[in-house]
């Protein structure tokens, strides 16, 4: 199967879902053979372009462009930068300097549009994770998302979304203090059925956080293990392990486990993780010696 046909079928599968049109009324709407509408997002058949076209002012999206980009090689760059974005916890504050150089290289050598404004977003985004002010990050995260298109807040579902989007509005949302409207944006990214894991353990992760800051850590430990159970790193994200082991602590359940795998592994990864994250176990452990004992154990054991 090519991959490029592959890859292609399923960006044209999720856009037909967001505009709520099934395959037969996508066939009715362009007169193509519903058969061949559903080979096309199984990339089972060569693209024809003749077809792209109709689609495209059926979607309002230039589909010409997004199968084009497929096939160049500063889009694979990009992709590999898109892959890397969940290769390692990144946190607000933390540096994204390699990514943001190669993605401005991009934007400035690039001759096709496409190319430059997909490069701009991940650019934008990877800036909007090196800053620790909300204010500042919903401004990139809003630029961004407005790139190429008019981003509509009011009616999340008529907007269309590649990976990227998804990972704006996510961080978009968890910039918003109101939790309930927060939660809202999390929860439609939910029932959007993205076909990407690491996207889909970064999401659960926000809404355990979440749900355990407005006090309901069930909820928060179910979406923390469907988190944990999504993330395909190697070693898990310390980040989530840390979440999991205060649920765990707050329900009053066995959580020394994660608190030694937590402290572990980031600091495997990344000195200034592990501080961060040691000072926060300290700070929860204030008052607590039992936890605050099993901290300074493990470190020593470190």
């Amino acid at each position: 199967m090519n991959q490029n046909n592959y890859k292609f079928g399923k960006l044209l599968k999720e856009i037909r879902k967001n505009n709520n049109i099934n395959q037969e009324e996508l066939a009715n709407l362009s007169f193509i053979n519903v058969k061949t509408i559903s080979n096309m997002e199984n990339g089972k058949v060569d693209i024809d372009l003749d077809k792209l076209e109709i689609l495209s002012e059926i979607f309002n999206v230039d589909l010409v462009e997004r199968y084009l980009y497929l096939l160049l090689d500063d889009s694979q760059q990009i992709d590999k930068l898109i892959d890397k974005l969940y290769s390692r916890d990144r946190y607000a504050g933390s540096s994204q300097t390699d990514e943001i150089k190669i993605l401005t290289e991009i934007e400035n050598t690039s001759t096709r549009k496409i190319i430059k404004d997909k490069a701009r977003k991940l650019r934008l985004l990877f800036q909007s994770i090196e800053l620790e002010n909300k204010n500042e990050k919903k401004s990139l995260i809003v630029e961004a998302l407005n790139i190429g298109k008019t981003f509509d807040f009011t009616s999340l579902c008529s907007n269309t979304y590649d990976i990227i989007d998804y990972r704006l509005l996510m961080n978009y949302a968890i910039c918003l203090n109101n939790k309930k409207v927060r939660m809202a944006y999390l929860k439609f990214i939910e029932n959007s059925e993205i076909d990407n894991n690491n996207l889909k353990s970064i999401l659960y992760h926000n809404m355990a956080s979440t749900y355990y800051t407005t006090d309901k850590s069930y909820l928060a430990l179910y979406y923390i293990n469907k988190s944990i159970a999504a993330n395909n790193k190697n070693p898990i994200s310390p980040i989530m392990l840390y979440q999991k082991s205060i649920i765990l602590y707050d329900l009053k359940m066995p959580y020394d486990k994660y608190v030694r795998m937590t402290l572990e592994t980031s600091k495997k990864i990344s000195s200034n993780l592990y501080q961060i994250i040691l000072n926060k176990y300290k700070a929860k452990a204030h008052d607590d010696k039992i936890l605050l004992s099993l901290t300074n154990k493990f470190i020593l054991k470190i």
